[in-house]
Parts: C-alpha cells; sequence; structure tokens
C-alpha cells in the first residue's frame, strides 16, 4: 500500500493516517477513481492477510507464529494461496499500470475467502 502511495501521490502514506483512521481505510480511499483503482480487489485478500498471517509487531497476533510454538496448525494452502495470488496476480498487474496499461483481466480469490 505504501509503495503504491507513494508512486500516485509522491507522499508516504503513514503520515496521511491518522489515529481514527486504519492505513487501509486512507489507502482504499485514495485510489479510488485513479489508475490503482484495480487494487481495490484485492481488500478482501488484505484483510484475510492482516487477520491470520502478520506478526505482532505488524497487526495482531501471528497464526504462523502461534504455529511455529505450539501444536496449532497452519493450513499450508493459505500461506501458497498468498504466494500465487501476489506473484501471478498482483505483480502481474503492477507491471501493467507502471507500463501505463490497463489491467484487463480480474483476480481470482475462489476458495481463499473462507
Amino acid at each position: 500500500m505504501n509503495f503504491i502511495y507513494y508512486l500516485e501521490y509522491g507522499e508516504d502514506l503513514e503520515k496521511k493516517v491518522s489515529r481514527r483512521k486504519s492505513k487501509k481505510t486512507v489507502f482504499f480511499a485514495s485510489i479510488k477513481d485513479t489508475k490503482w483503482e484495480y487494487f481495490t480487489e484485492y481488500k478482501k485478500f488484505i484483510d484475510k492477510f492482516d487477520d491470520k498471517l502478520r506478526t505482532p509487531e505488524q497487526h495482531k497476533p501471528s497464526i504462523l507464529r502461534k504455529s511455529f510454538l505450539t501444536d496449532h496448525e497452519i493450513k499450508s494452502e493459505e500461506v501458497i494461496g498468498i504466494v500465487n495470488i501476489v506473484m501471478n496476480i498482483f505483480w502481474q498487474g503492477l507491471d501493467l499500470i507502471l507500463q501505463g496499461e490497463d489491467v484487463s483481466y480480474k483476480s481470482c480469490f475462489k476458495g481463499m475467502d473462507d
């Protein structure tokens, strides 16, 4: 989010976030009606990633850390799903936008919404 915000506005997203609004709220509002609006398709995916897989230093308690330190198991398909989406969809869309082209395909998160 920081990277895309900087590309569009030349400013640090962190400076635009107040105590009353989250970084995601500010970011997704800021890309509405811009060439970056394509990334609104990723909001549900980002929410899931934030809620389940980020470390406590970054966000909420991390399911990954919990799985390493206890007998709690994480579904490998969740981690693989994140890697697949980022590598095969997100970066390609970003590259097209940076080249001045439109992204003509839609993201597919089937199976990632449970």
